[in-house]
């Protein structure tokens, strides 16, 4: 395809609106900024949240507090039934043996144990157990 830029046609876009060139244009006098005010003077710029003069709401209310900390511990929650399902019987539950048989995320630093039933006789260590899960294990 061969077009030479000589011969490109031209642009049939919308002239440009040339503001304040007269009544007759229809952008005279005001130039379409309507009548006095902030808005209609020259170097208008408004900051973001202003308010007119008023306190903005930004500075009414009170500054933000706390922040999630990046070294927080993760904690996970396992039932019993998933621990029985996956421990046979006098196995010790601990958090490395959760974490090897793929129970919980290697990024886990605490392990809480919930629930009120279980099979198996299973030694519990370094685990938070729920008021339910301690009966049910020393049972």
């Amino acid at each position: 395809m061969n077009i030479s830029l000589d011969k490109l046609p031209e642009s049939k876009g919308r002239k440009k609106k040339r503001k304040g060139r007269g009544e007759s244009s229809g952008l005279g006098k005001t130039a379409g900024r309507g009548h006095k005010g902030q808005k209609s003077r020259s170097g208008k710029s408004i900051p973001k949240g202003f308010e007119g003069g008023q306190t903005p709401l930004k500075q009414k209310l009170p500054k933000f507090r706390g922040f999630k900390s990046k070294q927080k511990k993760k904690q996970a929650v396992l039932t019993l039934s998933r621990i029985e399902s996956s421990f046979k019987e006098g196995d010790i539950v601990s958090l490395e043996t959760l974490k090897n048989k793929g129970l919980i995320s290697q990024k886990v630093f605490q392990v809480k144990i919930i629930g009120d039933k279980i099979g198996k006789r299973l030694k519990v260590k370094d685990c938070l157990l729920s008021k339910g899960a301690k009966k049910a294990l020393k049972a």
